[in-house]
């Protein structure tokens, strides 16, 4: 073998856990980006990029770079999980710039209920199973309705009451690209 031979890398992909939305809350969200487009008038707005329906989620756990081997085992357990998971429902509570006041996003907040905690704690521990390393920051769950290079100032809370319903667990593929990280359920 060749003294600068190098081991290759093995194939990895970004992933993270989500859940798909139903059409009524992708509805209310439509509404919700129209108001904000439509009725405030926040400058920083003018930059912002939109979320394309197609790529709104909600993030149960981010694992980022991972083994492409790790994704069958991860599918399995995901499938078992929903399997043992009952439909759950939840709120949009807040629509806010997140994750604080110097944001760069403009995201829907959840209510995080016990059963969402719990099925946020499931894939977690199913990750970390698989010796994918998860975050260990609070979790705080939303929807991301637009992000911008620049801070959002001078944007309002808007106080929301919105049900959500939690029908299912759906393992994404995360693929970054100019215009924007494209979202593909694996």
């Amino acid at each position: 073998m060749p003294k600068n031979y190098k081991k290759p890398k093995e194939p990895t992909c970004r992933i993270f856990i989500g859940i798909q939305l139903d059409k009524t809350t992708q509805e209310f969200l439509n509404y919700l980006a129209s108001l904000i487009t439509n009725k405030l008038s926040v400058p920083s707005l003018a930059s912002a990029h939109w979320i394309a329906c197609k790529n709104r989620h909600i993030t149960l756990c981010f694992l980022g770079q991972v083994p492409i081997k790790t994704i069958p085992p991860l599918k399995t357990g995901l499938t078992s999980i929903a399997r043992n998971t009952t439909e759950t429902k939840t709120r949009l509570f807040k629509l806010d710039t997140f994750p604080g006041n110097d944001a760069h996003l403009i995201a829907a907040e959840i209510t995080v209920t016990k059963q969402l905690a719990t099925l946020h704690m499931s894939v977690k521990r199913l990750a970390e199973s698989l010796s994918i390393p998860t975050e260990n920051r609070c979790y705080r769950p939303h929807i991301t309705l637009c992000r911008n290079r620049k801070q959002f100032h001078g944007f309002s809370p808007v106080d929301l009451e919105h049900p959500i319903t939690i029908n299912n667990i759906t393992l994404y593929q995360s693929q970054p690209s100019p215009a924007g990280s494209l979202y593909t359920p694996y």
